[in-house]
């Protein structure tokens, strides 16, 4: 049954199924680190470098709270609650994302209709960032997913990103660079599938000209989530 429910939702997206396991741990929390894409990784953000380079944490000066949320017209919808908190050896952040892709209606060659939860993820995070000497910066973050297809089949475990920056003498220049996601892969039932991974080098100018107005992002397609509601007969 699990492996029918799979196998039958993972058709319904217009995304390859290989894009579709784990994009949650692709998605952006903060609109500012969105609006840049992956020249954010050489910004000291605070809490919004915690999806592109923890590296970025030591930005923060003071306690940060950061809260989130996109619904799409299609039923779907992400949210992120997060905290960054600077300690003498520096800051720590830790957060919860979720994404919840709507309904969708199942039909049994039986008959019978059922109404699932298309997918539900969580992800957890828990990221570190230090100065260094130099106008260096490290961070690290770890990610504890659970996913969720058609209330039935399941994946769960863990992924982590690493990131560097560093401020050169040069003003308003920084340099930063980062790699995300990594991890064994997002295995459901008996499919494994690689981790999102993302890797990214960038030079903005660190000044205010790198910290654009908060904006909301459109709300992406994403897999077994395209429609509020689509039918699917079984056979």
């Amino acid at each position: 049954m699990r492996a029918f429910l799979l196998g039958a939702l993972l058709p319904l997206s217009a995304v390859p199924a290989r894009a579709a396991a784990g994009s949650t741990l692709a998605r952006s929390l903060s609109p500012r680190a969105s609006a840049l894409s992956g020249a954010y990784s050489a910004v000291a953000g605070g809490l919004s470098s915690l999806d592109t380079n923890p590296a970025g944490l030591s930005g923060a000066k003071r306690p940060e709270l950061m809260t989130s949320f996109t619904s799409g017209v299609l039923d779907d919808s992400f949210g992120f609650l997060g905290w960054a908190q600077p300690l003498p050896l520096g800051v720590l952040a830790a957060g919860l994302s979720y994404y919840d892709a709507g309904k969708v209606d199942l039909h049994f060659a039986n008959g019978t209709t059922s109404v699932r939860t298309a997918q539900r993820d969580f992800v957890g995070h828990l990221g570190w960032g230090v100065a260094l000497p130099g106008g260096l910066a490290a961070g690290a973050t770890g990610k504890f997913y659970r996913f969720e297809l058609a209330q039935e089949a399941r994946a769960s475990g863990a992924a982590g990103d690493i990131g560097a920056q560093w401020k050169t003498p040069v003003k308003g220049v920084s340099l930063g660079a980062s790699a995300q996601n990594l991890g064994a892969g997002v295995r459901y039932e008996r499919e494994t599938e690689p981790c999102p991974r993302r890797r990214a080098a960038a030079s903005p100018g660190s000044g205010p000209a790198a910290r654009p107005r908060t904006r909301s992002p459109p709300s992406p397609r994403r897999a077994c989530c395209s429609p509020a509601r689509r039918s699917r007969s079984a056979t």
